[in-house]
């Protein structure tokens, strides 16, 4: 069997997506842990088909498992979470490699908002591929995603609304294969396999470590298997993710500052390119599995309709690329633009906490301008700036910041 085992929290506005794309690709089951999440994923693959749902196996964390004693027994291993209790998303995963995954099964740890690319043939395909070339398992890369440039979760919140992706492949990404050459999965992202075995990159060539991801070309990415990764689909949501603390592990926000300093950086490089090719496998995936389409298409095109506005643009203050394009801005300070575009109401003032510093910063005009910003006085406006510095395009800023 090829099984996908995943933790998720609150991951509603992609779950459906999620199954109907691995299914197509005939994955046998998807085994989800549901970590709290306020909707239920449970109730949420009961609405679905019944040709996709009797393929998801659904097991419902309901306890704290960082201050509980232990999971209750329907999901306790007393060897594994003597060994494991560190990290939940640890734990669980080889909880089900132990107890519910047939040995002789290759399985895929991603979460919820990674999808696996194929550019012909089906998972049985990749799997075949992987084996004849001398692995176990293959490290699928991810490409990552980006916001799109919204600030808040878009109208039709779906991964058709996130047309936008960094350039080539990040540096990181998942592991595929064989449970029965696991030595012990300590990572989903690369695990340690028995030493007589291997594992393989996109291109079949021996993968030595999880960082040695190679710099891929644009055909090379239409061509490989790889990982789409929506890591940051709205601002708001991110940082919202980011006070929560990862369901990972149980390290506080505080502790876990290196993780969090890596995505941010991301946000910056994930709107490189305009791809809305996978938004539209995504429709074509969800018409094969009988779920409705029509709002996916809406977002595909009001996310393409984004794309050409120049106001999104603006929003993010890229000042040069908005004098060159909008000739009503050609002759006008930064500061300037950022004033007339808040007049005009194509700016929202909560992208200031984002963006790149004007020049010509003058932080009491902004606050007397909008009232969003009424609540920070000129001083913390001030500070919040010269803290951060001048920056460059598109450098983005995590508003809860000291």
């Amino acid at each position: 069997m090829n099984v996908i085992v995943t933790l998720i929290r609150d991951e509603q506005d992609i779950l459906e997506d999620f199954v109907a794309h691995h299914l197509r690709m005939n994955f046998d089951k998807i085994i989800i842990f549901d970590d709290q999440s306020e909707v239920k994923v449970a109730k949420l693959v009961e609405g679905l088909p019944k040709r996709l749902s009797n393929r998801v196996e659904v097991h419902e964390i309901d306890f704290d498992f960082y201050r509980s004693e232990k999971p209750p027994a329907e999901l306790y291993d007393a060897e594994l979470y003597g060994r494991m209790n560190a990290s939940k998303q640890i734990y669980f995963l080889n909880y089900a490699i132990k107890h519910l995954v047939d040995p002789d099964s290759w399985v895929a740890f991603i979460d919820a908002d990674e999808f696996i690319w194929l550019p012909v043939g089906d998972v049985a395909t990749l799997r075949a591929e992987i084996a004849a070339n001398g692995y176990c398992g293959i490290i699928l890369d991810w490409l990552n995603y980006g916001h799109a440039f919204n600030i808040s979760p878009p109208l039709h919140n779906n991964v058709a609304s996130y047309i936008w992706r960094a350039s080539t492949v990040h540096g990181e990404g998942k592991y595929f294969g064989s449970i029965r050459d696991l030595y012990e999965l300590s990572s989903p992202h690369f695990p340690q396999v028995q030493p007589s075995r291997q594992v393989c990159d996109a291109f079949y060539d021996v993968r030595s470590d999880l960082f040695s991801a190679r710099q891929w070309t644009a055909d090379e990415i239409r061509a490989r298997p790889h990982l789409k990764h929506f890591m940051v689909r709205d601002i708001e949501t991110f940082f919202r993710k980011k006070a929560r603390g990862r369901i990972a592990t149980s390290q506080s926000v505080e502790s876990d500052s290196p993780y969090w300093s890596d995505r941010i950086r991301q946000i910056s490089i994930s709107n490189e390119i305009v791809d809305p090719e996978f938004a539209e496998a995504i429709i074509q995936d969800r018409l094969a599995a009988g779920l409705p389409t029509d709002q996916h298409q809406r977002a595909l095109d009001q996310a393409k309709i984004s794309m050409a506005n120049s106001a999104h643009f603006a929003a993010f203050l890229d000042f040069d690329w908005i004098r060159k394009e909008m000739p009503e801005y050609k002759n006008l300070s930064d500061s300037s633009i950022i004033l007339t575009l808040l007049r005009e109401n194509k700016l929202d003032a909560s992208v200031l906490r984002f963006a790149r510093v004007p020049d010509d910063f003058e932080p009491e005009t902004y606050r007397k301008l909008n009232k969003d910003l009424e609540k920070l006085n000129a001083q913390q406006l001030r500070n919040h700036f010269a803290k951060h510095g001048r920056g460059e395009k598109r450098t983005y800023r995590d508003p809860e910041s000291p």
